[in-house]
């Protein structure tokens, strides 16, 4: 259920509120988990869909889930430097989305719903996609394996 951080009255409250964050927001969010609460996504890839819905993004219970599970999968696949130019592309038009959809207050709002991190993550995306993963990704090592084998081959 979509929650707004409300002025809490104790301390004990807040640092509860905070604990149960910190614990719903492990996995692949964009933030640190320590700030307040303003989320719950219901630990599920349909609680993600739920979430989606309450942001009045499209097709939200397809694109919910497609969302974690491509940032998981892409993400790890940008790690490892595989497919590197192609994920780099999606992840920025995925960033393209967010922006439009759901991070839509001015920049540097204090509403903490600003668009500055996901414009970050999508250029970068973009670098990423340009310049390739690099000498030591898996990229790199995969056509590095095909020209020797097409060079000994005639």
């Amino acid at each position: 259920m979509l929650t707004v951080g409300a002025p809490t009255t104790g301390r004990p409250q807040r640092c509860e509120r905070r604990r149960r964050c910190r614990a719903r927001s492990r996995g692949p969010t964009h933030g640190s988990g320590t700030g307040p609460c303003y989320y719950d996504f219901g630990g599920s890839l349909a609680g993600v869909g739920r979430l989606f819905a309450e942001a009045d993004v499209p097709l939200a219970s397809l694109t919910g889930p497609a969302n974690v599970l491509f940032e998981l999968v892409g993400g790890i696949a940008m790690i490892l430097g595989a497919a590197v130019p192609v994920i780099g592309v999606l992840m920025a038009l995925n960033m393209a989305g967010a922006w439009t959809f759901v991070h839509t207050s001015g920049l540097f709002a204090m509403d903490h719903n600003g668009p500055e991190l996901v414009i970050a993550l999508g250029l970068l995306s973009l670098i990423l996609a340009v310049t390739g993963s690099g000498r030591f990704g898996l990229d790199h090592l995969i056509v590095r394996r095909l020209r020797r084998t097409s060079q000994t081959t005639p």
